[in-house]
């Protein structure tokens, strides 16, 4: 009876280790497409957030320029807006570096990508 636990528990363990050994060949084998497809998104989502945090501080600007025009001279206007207008200009100018990175090396920034979720 022990005997036969153990050949049992024997084939169970190299079952599992079989099924390892075939989940890692199929992650290394699927790694580069993984990559390459969180390097795509790396790429589109830095854009998208650089283009956007650009384009409301252009329009922050735009509005306070306009009101001035318009007749409406007040130095609190000039100091809301800004002061308003600089997170959206610090979030595009950060977007905007990650997606050059994204482009032009983007090894380098997937290492980086990978260097910040193990720090985390």
């Amino acid at each position: 009876m022990k005997d036969e636990l153990q050949s049992k528990l024997v084939e169970v363990l190299t079952s599992i280790q079989n099924a390892s050994a075939q989940a890692a060949d199929f992650t290394m084998e699927q790694l580069p497409d993984i990559a390459q497809s969180y390097v795509t998104f790396g790429i589109v989502s830095s854009s998208l957030w650089a283009a956007l945090g650009l384009i409301v501080f252009a329009a922050a600007w735009y509005g306070i320029v306009k009101a001035e025009q318009g007749g409406f001279h007040d130095g609190f206007l000039y100091v809301l807006g800004g002061m308003l207008s600089l997170l959206p200009l610090a979030v595009g100018l950060t977007q905007l570096q990650s997606a050059i990175l994204a482009w032009y090396a983007p090894k380098v920034w997937l290492l980086k990508e990978i260097a910040s979720m193990v720090g985390k």
